[in-house]
């Protein structure tokens, strides 16, 4: 199987209920093709870059005019990075994982929750297939 957003909490049962193998992971931004992929079954992985070696496969999104497809540059000639809004983490193996989409979080006690990461949790603890977290505003 190959595709991109299947949760760490049902990705086994996923591949046992269905007779899949191997599940292979990718991310990619919407404006950019593939940029990662995981096809190790690396549960919850949605792909690998070398900690090693960065400077042999280095990942970044710049921006590029929509009309003319040139690339953007600022005032010294460099390529202008674009900010997709995912966050994603690295192990110390170098596989990345999808946390979070900025803006789809919210302030608890002064920190950032992640709804992304709550809904996880909660799925893994409860044994459900699905849950649906967001924040709501509680006077006083």
């Amino acid at each position: 199987a190959l595709g991109n957003g299947l949760r760490a909490s049902i990705w086994r049962e996923f591949m046992a209920r269905f007779g899949i193998a191997q599940v292979a992971e990718f991310y990619g931004a919407t404006e950019c093709n593939c940029s990662l992929g995981n096809f190790d079954n690396n549960v919850g992985s949605c792909g690998f870059n070398s900690r090693i070696l960065p400077g042999v496969y280095p990942i970044g999104l710049v921006r590029v005019d929509e009309d003319t497809m040139e690339l953007i540059r600022g005032p010294d000639g460099v390529c202008i990075l674009c900010k997709p809004g995912d966050v994603l983490v690295m192990d110390k193996y170098g596989y990345m994982y999808f946390r979070d989409r900025t803006g789809d979080t919210f302030r608890w006690k002064g920190e950032n929750v992640s709804t992304t990461e709550v809904e996880g949790t909660l799925s893994r603890i409860l044994n459900l297939t699905d849950v649906v977290v967001y924040g709501v505003e509680i006077p006083g």
